[in-house]
């Protein structure tokens, strides 16, 4: 993002060139930047919107998606009727999305949420834990023989960033934890723990993607 004296985004950056276009001034390029747009705090929305509901305006979404907000039991569902305006087509020239409905469950317990997939409750499921993804899937990320034909597993490359960081303000620790939370103020004993980590091993247990180590 171009930037002003004090490092704020400057005022420069956004342009509304007209009622639908809006044009983002970058300092470089930025192959992850149009992702990012689609991430729920990059939302382009109208400033009416915004305006007339305030702190209500996350139950009553505005936007040119391919569902419509219907119903909203948070913590629960959240249903989504297909927009008879939506834009965008196949190939063969017929209007998406294809589904009317689509519902989406709120699971907490992620163990639960895969055995209520297992059960075919649910059609699609993102984000495996661990323990459940080495039950239906080999360690290259394809399914495994006895689950071929039940499920299809969806690969892309995404932009992430996954890290272990050290609480080093120990004010509101006591006792052994406070004690460690003063060690880990000493940088040597970062850079120890640091080095004895060994990452690759690491990105393998717990990563079935391709994944690159920071340094």
């Amino acid at each position: 993002m171009l930037e002003d004296s004090k490092g704020n985004i400057s005022d420069t950056c956004f342009v509304a060139a007209n009622d639908s276009t809006l044009r983002i001034h970058l300092k470089e390029p930025f192959i992850p930047f149009l992702s990012i747009l689609t991430m729920p705090y990059a939302f382009v929305v109208p400033h009416e919107a915004v305006e007339k509901y305030g702190k209500d305006f996350r139950e009553h979404p505005v936007g040119t998606g391919p569902f419509q907000f219907k119903l909203w039991d948070t913590g629960n569902v959240l249903l989504l009727h297909k927009n008879p305006n939506y834009w965008r087509q196949d190939a063969k020239g017929r209007p998406l999305p294809y589904l009317d409905v689509v519902q989406i469950s709120f699971i907490a317990d992620r163990k639960t949420e895969f055995l209520t997939f297992l059960q075919g409750k649910l059609d699609f499921l993102s984000g495996i834990r661990e323990g459940s993804r080495d039950l239906v899937m080999n360690t290259d990320g394809t399914v495994r023989a006895d689950f071929k034909g039940r499920f299809t597993v969806q690969k892309a490359p995404y932009l992430n960033t996954e890290y272990l960081g050290f609480q080093l303000d120990s004010t509101n620790l006591t006792g052994e934890q406070a004690a460690q939370g003063r060690a880990l103020r000493d940088r040597r004993v970062r850079q120890a723990l640091n080095y004895a980590l060994n990452k690759p091993e690491l990105k393998t247990a717990t990563l079935v993607i391709s994944a690159l180590t920071s340094s």
